[in-house]
């Protein structure tokens, strides 16, 4: 892929384009930390498990260096098929640094960074979506293709957050609690309590549905705590787990499986009233309105029982000539 010095320039200095695999891990995600409309979509932990739940994808990904080395924007892209998505979804949308994401110098730098590597490497598309806080995808401006995420808001009482679950949601919650035993993943050892996840998550599916790689990666995000999970047993054994990544105020309902009827949604409930208690502020049981199917429509049926809040996600999709 072609990346090299770009015409834009801010004040007197100049942009340099350099891959992901140029700059430094610490530095990359140090400039994630430190930028509000970054999250761990954006960091170098994520774009490893994209690559290992699709083995033929191309990271691409990039960042935007000033003559002085200093990074200004970043970019996540890898290319599926002759697509830039990310796991068979929207490429998370580009950041820039604080100081310039307001400034009109770097959507055209990024933008034209974009194109470039897309014609080098056959890519006929692309798909961008933003955090949903953070709305900087018009930049693109290509064809809107956005849906809406189901999101709780954890300032709330635990009083406010159960009165805001559907009603029948509550007695299925009240029977799980008393029939299964459910723990937090710090209680059973990340290690130990991934495996038991990956069994119980092929058991559901009946096969393997993934790479070993992602599940191993999953155990690193748990030890750096970028992830809760827990586990929901019945007679010493296994019958669910959920997943949650947890990182900045906000969490994101990532995977679950269960090998028994209803006991997701206390698996669930109790995985929100964990991220209320390590003080996170917003959580995100995930999309709606974007499924096109019937699995994927009852998933979506699942998630809005336990909110009535909305935010939308602004995905965008561009092409290529």
């Amino acid at each position: 892929a072609p990346y090299e010095r770009l015409g834009h320039a801010r004040g007197s200095r100049a942009m340099r384009i350099v891959t992901c695999a140029a700059v430094p891990e610490r530095d990359w995600n140090a400039f994630v930390d430190a930028n509000e409309s970054a999250w761990f979509w954006h960091r170098t932990e994520w774009l490893a498990y994209c690559r290992a739940y699709r083995p033929d994808a191309v990271d691409l990904s990039f960042a935007v260096l000033d003559d002085a080395g200093v990074i200004r924007a970043i970019c996540p892209l890898l290319k599926e098929g002759d697509a830039f998505l990310m796991c068979g979804e929207p490429c998370i949308v580009p950041v820039a640094d604080q100081l310039d994401r307001v400034d009109v110098w770097w959507p055209g730098v990024v933008a034209d960074a974009i194109a470039a590597v897309a014609k080098a490497n056959n890519v006929a598309r692309g798909q961008w979506r933003p955090m949903p806080w953070y709305g900087w995808s018009y930049w693109i401006q290509e064809r809107y293709i956005g849906w809406e995420t189901v999101v709780i808001d954890l300032r709330q009482s635990e009083k406010d957050l159960w009165s805001g679950l559907r009603r029948s949601y509550r007695s299925l919650i009240h029977r799980a609690e008393e029939e299964y035993e459910i723990c937090q993943h710090a209680l059973v050892g990340g290690g130990i309590s991934v495996r038991t996840m990956q069994r119980l998550h092929a058991e559901a599916a009946g096969r393997e549905t993934r790479l070993a790689e992602t599940w191993n990666l999953m155990a690193r995000y748990l030890d750096a705590r970028h992830a809760i999970a827990l586990l929901a047993f019945k007679s010493g054994e296994p019958r669910g787990f959920v997943y949650v990544y947890t990182y900045k105020d906000w969490a994101y309902y990532g995977h679950a499986a269960c090998l028994d009827p209803n006991v997701n949604h206390a698996l669930l409930w109790q995985a929100i009233l964990a991220c209320k208690a390590l003080g996170l502020c917003t959580f995100e049981v995930g999309w709606t309105g974007h499924a096109t199917d019937e699995k994927g429509q009852a998933i979506e049926h699942f998630r809005r029982g336990f909110s009535d809040a909305r935010m939308p996600v602004g995905a965008v999709e561009r092409t290529f000539p």
